[in-house]
């Protein structure tokens, strides 16, 4: 998937910068959002792991229990990596629309996989846009999942 946009803020601190972007394919059409993608599971987000604030977008890590495998060859725990988050300056980062996970709901994630890529390591688990990410539960006082 290729996205394109433009940013730009000042040197300011604690700002929001919304992202557009613009995608080569339809990320609001489901039947091709899933066929595009490798993987399509429902996940627990178990913990927030960083970021790398020195990104030109800052890419927060999360370590996830994959409940479902729905397409791909997901399962267990996985690293999964959200574009977007905090810089040095504490700059909130996000795609127009687009939400950081929260540790203890469970999404629907869509997501591809870079292999042997210095930069992301082996194996780790891309998302970049809302649409890649759908809040299936939310916890409630952190509530205790018993998890596969």
């Amino acid at each position: 998937m290729a996205c394109g946009g433009f940013i730009w803020y000042s040197s300011s601190f604690n700002q929001t910068i919304i992202i557009d972007p613009s995608y080569t394919i339809d990320l609001a059409d489901d039947k091709v959002m899933v066929g595009f993608y490798e993987n399509v599971f429902t996940g627990l987000v178990l913990e927030e792991l960083g970021n790398d604030p020195d990104a030109h977008i800052p890419v927060t890590d999360y370590r996830v229990q994959v409940i479902d495998n729905i397409k791909g060859e997901v399962s267990g725990e996985v690293t999964l990596k959200n574009r977007g988050g905090y810089d040095d300056r504490n700059n909130l980062f996000l795609f127009e629309g687009d939400f950081l996970p929260e540790v203890g709901s469970i999404y629907l994630f869509t997501t591809g996989v870079i292999k042997n890529n210095t930069d992301y390591k082996n194996d780790l688990y891309v998302v970049s846009s809302s649409y890649q990410k759908v809040l299936l539960l939310k916890t409630i006082n952190n509530y205790e999942f018993d998890t596969p």
